[in-house]
């Protein structure tokens, strides 16, 4: 069952059957960041409420630690990075749904932590703009300050009010 009060729960929820998943082609358009955050399909919506569970849970039973969850995206052949790593040019990979469903991820979490290399290699903010919601502190781990002022993550602050921390010594 699920809870009508909690605003996910409650957006309406578009089920696209599998077979037109299948013959829709991936074009740009398809992978393009929305402009609109699309309806929750119910995988989508299962897996928030999952993920809201299974917070509430670990809140009762462990309030003084932190609840974690790790996302990332990764290529069809394991890679994290595009063929030339780090060093290379940013390579998306991930679609504008997936981009969408990161947001609501985002939403849903008090913090959010990157490492330096994250940060130098792609230029982050980690703020919630594809759906409402609030954005998440902003943690980043960089043992030699390797943070440039100018950085997206330090600027974006003055612009959103999203706090940040920049831990020195992890």
């Amino acid at each position: 069952s699920s809870d009508l009060s909690d605003p996910v729960a409650a957006e309406h929820v578009a089920v696209e059957p599998a077979s037109a998943r299948r013959r829709r082609a991936r074009t740009p358009e398809n992978d393009a960041v929305p402009a609109v955050a699309p309806p929750l399909t119910l995988p989508e919506l299962l897996m928030l409420q999952s993920l809201r569970h299974g917070m509430r849970r670990h809140e009762e039973g462990w309030p003084s630690t932190p609840y974690v969850s790790l996302t990332f995206a990764q290529g069809l052949d394991g890679s994290m990075a595009g063929p030339l790593g780090a060093n290379g040019p940013r390579l998306m990979l991930s679609g504008g749904r997936s981009m969408t469903l990161t947001h609501r991820l985002r939403a849903q979490h008090s913090a959010i932590l990157v490492g330096s290399g994250t940060l130098l290699s792609d230029d982050p903010t980690l703020t919630v703009r594809l759906v409402q919601g609030t954005s998440p502190l902003r943690v980043v781990l960089d043992g030699r300050l390797r943070a440039p002022p100018a950085c997206k993550l330090l600027r974006s602050h003055l612009d959103e009010g999203a706090p940040q921390v920049v831990v020195d010594d992890a």
